[in-house]
């Protein structure tokens, strides 16, 4: 799921799903399955960059009875004009959020705004292009830290897959990648750069660039089957370079059109020996008296 900011609905909707994850379970073949983690998109409070909407956030998932896993999302970073008129560099954004990122790590017990997790035979990589770059601090090139950091770990997922150990590996960060399809439009990294920073669209595309590139190398090697994004207010289920790819914004964000995708809701995922099987599950706000 991503795009809480349950603010919007007054706490209805994510307190909701959070509930209905608790309590959900299916019977297949004779056998109870429950969630067994839940991966949130970015975009946990309608503040941005501040202690109180992290400890907030942290205080809503403590009713949650399994782990989560959270990627950081642009409301998670310091994104103030300040006094200026102008759009500023991707750089002094950058450079604001040296500190946040500090209390960022130590709220939510990360090691890293970028990392990677094994659970029984699934991979998942969560990603961090919060600035609408792969970027995470100033200073960085365009080949960031980040993305040198994910070529080695799905080389080491390769391995784990030649050794019978991974099946699976699915990618999650919070900004779409720019122009998933002719036929798909979406709010996405680009569309969010070109907005904010004086360097344009083509500082996103660029990041982007450098991300495809690794990814296409370990598709077959490290078993690349999905990404997951957030962002967009909404649920879009699409493929962009033969990956399959979704769109989840829909946990108590302002949403888009219903007809284009937006209502409330989660993704269940399935993971089999074979593949991966989403189950949307639409969410709504309690009826309460006025």
């Amino acid at each position: 799921m991503g795009d809480s900011q349950q603010d919007s609905k007054r706490d209805q909707v994510f307190s909701e799903i959070l509930k209905d994850v608790n309590e959900t379970a299916y019977r297949i073949r004779g056998q109870e399955i429950r969630p067994e983690f839940l991966l949130h998109l970015g975009d946990f409070e309608e503040l941005w960059g501040t202690r109180q909407s992290l400890e907030r956030f942290r205080e809503k998932m403590k009713d949650l009875r399994i782990r989560y896993y959270p990627a950081r999302g642009n409301h998670e970073r310091i994104d103030r004009r300040g006094d200026s008129p102008q759009r500023p560099s991707v750089h002094q954004v950058l450079q604001r959020n040296e500190s946040f990122i500090r209390e960022y790590l130590s709220i939510l017990s990360l090691p890293e705004t970028y990392y990677s997790f094994d659970h029984r035979d699934l991979h998942v990589v969560m990603l961090d292009n919060s600035s609408g770059t792969f970027q995470v601090r100033s200073g960085e090139e365009i080949r960031s830290p980040q993305i040198l950091w994910l070529e080695k770990d799905l080389e080491e997922t390769a391995k784990k897959v030649q050794a019978g150990k991974i099946r699976h590996t699915i990618l999650c960060a919070h900004m779409p990648l720019p122009a998933p399809s002719t036929r798909v439009t979406t709010y996405d990294m680009a569309a969010y750069t070109s907005r904010r920073y004086l360097e344009g669209k083509a500082l996103a595309e660029e990041s982007a660039k450098a991300f495809w590139e690794i990814l296409e190398r370990y598709r077959e090697s490290s078993r690349i089957r999905h990404l997951f994004f957030g962002y967009d207010h909404r649920y879009v289920s699409y493929h962009q370079r033969g990956f399959p790819a979704t769109i989840t914004g829909g946990a108590g964000a302002k949403l888009l059109a219903e007809e284009i995708g937006g209502f409330y809701h989660y993704v269940l995922v399935l993971v089999t020996d074979r593949d991966l099987r989403e189950r949307i599950v639409k969410a709504y706000p309690p009826q309460r008296n006025r």
